[in-house]
């Protein structure tokens, strides 16, 4: 299965329109997201309507990861589904923004968030990558063990655009701790064109200063 660009996801710390957020008030922050909900569980749209709601789960995951998690497992079966989109594809990209967005405040629930995630859906790979990410220099080993915990759900797919997208996001998380791995692990994409921007990353990465 494969990522379907999501209009309503916004990574965390940005908007739509590219600024930060607007920080410090969090009995705002309770109501815009109370309405937000309401919003869009009036979307008549199904897939429109679920992908709404992934982003306001997103959004409420650091203050009340529990709701968060709840309004995710509540994403409808009447949402139409394609051979690329399905519930369970929109569940588990819903969950992966929750642990995404854990990272930084509850690393421990956003590890237990990204490997609640079953089946072949590359958001579980690219939140343990995240995870990895902030973990960094305060826990190394931990970090090189979700790495490689990311690579071989990726090598698990069966399905090409799922593994190849994970891989890719692996080669990146690995170009400053085992530049070399991270090459073999580029080298191995079967999409030419996510090989070459793997490939184009890590030249990045090699020339950076240390």
């Amino acid at each position: 299965m494969t990522a379907v660009p999501d209009p309503a996801h916004v990574p965390a710390g940005g908007n739509a329109m590219g600024a930060g957020p607007v920080r410090g008030d969090p009995g705002r922050a309770t109501g815009l997201l109370t309405d937000a909900e309401r919003a869009a569980r009036s979307i008549t749209d199904e897939y429109w309507k679920a992908s709404a709601l992934a982003a306001v789960a997103e959004a409420l995951a650091v203050t009340d990861p529990g709701r968060a998690e709840r309004l995710v497992a509540g994403i409808g079966d009447s949402m139409p589904t394609t051979p690329s989109i399905t519930v369970e594809d929109m569940k588990a990209r819903g969950l992966g923004y929750i642990a995404e967005a854990l990272t930084a405040s509850d690393p421990g629930r956003a590890e237990r968030t990204a490997r609640s995630i079953t089946g072949e859906y590359e958001y579980g790979a690219w939140a343990l990558l995240a995870i990895a990410k902030t973990l960094g220099a305060a826990d190394p080993g931990h970090a090189a063990r979700l790495i490689a915990d990311a690579e071989r759900t990726a090598q698990s797919f069966t399905g090409e655009d799922a593994k190849t997208a994970a891989l890719a996001a692996v080669a990146e998380a690995l170009a400053a701790t085992d530049p070399d791995r991270a090459e073999r692990t580029a080298q191995s994409i079967t999409d030419e064109y996510l090989k070459a921007s793997a490939l184009t990353n890590l030249a990045r990465a090699a020339v950076l200063p240390g």
